[in-house]
């Protein structure tokens, strides 16, 4: 298999994820009332409904917000007036909005010209925020096997993992191979051995800018996690929350971004297949 077999596959695909989850799939609709509404009867409202934000209409538009703080209803201040950082339309990609909430304990959404939605960190709990993080990991998975294939071409690979997770690697192999399933040994590893043998080369870690090999073994370490707890239905906020930060943001810049055509260019323009010497820690 050339280098374009390898690339095109994984790179297709991950253009066409990133671009196919919108705001809108995980936005709750936002409850909105005249600005003459008493403050009072907008709380118990939002209790009601087990809202914590609703919207306030100036001229049948939400220009502004109440929140709910806890269960009393009373005079909670002037209504909040809507940022321009709180907003994102409705076919932002996901990724960009989960960044966002990073900065912001709710977003609102726009379509067709109008606020009507609302979008919190829980949010990333429906169906489609799940089916979104399952296949980022997924995609994550499949590009640093890819990014083996390139870095380790001209180079052996397996003296670099531990006897017990290459003979669990090979004994997966052996099964899927019996089971009729073709599939090669890189193919087989765990997350976290990829990365550790990614870690290793100097063309991975220039071209990805790995600032720490320890950091990033342990950022894909909560993926691992978070992957598990998708795979069982367990609730992801508040526990997985940072982890699906950091997915959508830190490892978009070491992993993801990078084109793998900028390793494989890198890799073969060099003298040296192990690439400049890895110092970092």
């Amino acid at each position: 298999m050339n280098l374009d077999e390898l690339i095109e596959p994984a790179e297709r695909l991950w253009d066409f994820f990133v671009t196919s989850f919108h705001a809108a799939d995980i936005a709750d609709p936002l409850i909105s009332f005249d600005t003459e509404t008493e403050p009072a009867q907008v709380h118990t409202a939002m209790v009601s409904r087990g809202q914590d934000v609703a919207g306030i209409r100036e001229g049948g538009l939400v220009t502004r917000y109440r929140r709910r703080d806890g269960d009393t209803p009373g005079d909670r201040g002037d209504a909040l007036p809507i940022r321009p950082e709180q907003v994102v339309h409705g076919e932002t990609p996901l990724h960009l909005v989960i960044g966002r909430l990073a900065d912001e304990p709710f977003l609102f959404v726009r379509t067709l010209g109008e606020v009507n939605g609302v979008i919190h960190p829980a949010g990333i709990e429906k169906p489609p925020g799940r089916m979104w993080l399952f296949g980022m990991v997924t995609l994550l998975d499949m590009r640093a096997t890819v990014a083996i294939d390139l870095v380790y071409a001209n180079q052996p690979w397996r003296e670099h993992l531990a006897p017990g997770r290459l003979a669990k690697a090979e004994a997966l192999r052996a099964e899927r191979l019996r089971r009729g399933h073709p599939c090669r040994l890189e193919e087989c590893l765990q997350l976290s051995d990829k990365v550790q043998l990614l870690a290793r080369n100097g063309h991975f870690c220039s071209v990805t800018q790995v600032e720490s090999r320890r950091q990033f073994k342990v950022r894909v370490k909560e993926l691992e996690s978070l992957r598990n707890n998708l795979a069982h239905a367990q609730d992801l906020v508040p526990h997985d929350w940072p982890i699906i930060v950091t997915l959508a943001t830190d490892l978009d810049r070491m992993l993801l971004r990078p084109r793998l055509q900028t390793l494989r260019d890198e890799i073969i323009a060099a003298p040296d297949p192990r690439g400049p010497a890895v110092t970092n820690p």
